[in-house]
């Protein structure tokens, strides 16, 4: 079973299934996951931090998409070329990836939910979500969104 948002697609839109999964042959699944590379969001966040406050600063998303690379980087012990954040609104993970991130980061997730709206406190759950999929399932399709048609594993 796997879980996607549908906001990319107009709703009741038919989603053809090769666009998110492919066979990985003996009856198995493979995820296509579209991504780019997490350290682009950290870099900015860690140039934008020391900045004077008339200054533009980064973004609540590109915050939290940093603070989930350092959080991995840590945790998970994923090097930084391994943690990714989804290219497009729709994303597509296997439920039990949710349901091990939920056990393994619940104190994350939890702070998470009391924020009630993004703020800079916030962590990504989308980076948290596609990085621990590929790591957790290697045999996912990866591909990086400036190498168009070339898979990354």
């Amino acid at each position: 079973m796997f879980l996607y948002d549908n906001d990319d697609f107009f709703h009741f839109a038919p989603v053809p299934r090769d666009l998110f999964l492919a066979d990985a042959g003996e009856g198995r699944v493979s995820l296509r996951l579209l991504v780019y590379p997490a350290l682009v969001r950290r870099l900015i966040d860690i140039a934008s931090a020391p900045l004077p406050a008339f200054l533009p600063r980064a973004n609540a998303h590109t915050t939290g998409v940093s603070r989930a690379f350092g959080i991995l980087r840590e945790r998970a012990r994923l090097p930084w070329h391994r943690i990714v954040v989804p290219r497009h609104v729709t994303q597509v993970y296997r439920c039990s990836t949710a349901q091990r991130i939920e056990r393994e980061y619940a104190d994350i997730l939890h702070r998470n939910r009391l924020l009630r709206r993004r703020t800079r406190e916030q962590v990504s759950f989308s980076t948290l979500a596609y990085s621990l999929e590929r790591h957790w399932h290697p045999q996912d399709r990866v591909q990086r969104v400036w190498c168009a048609g070339r898979q990354v594993h």
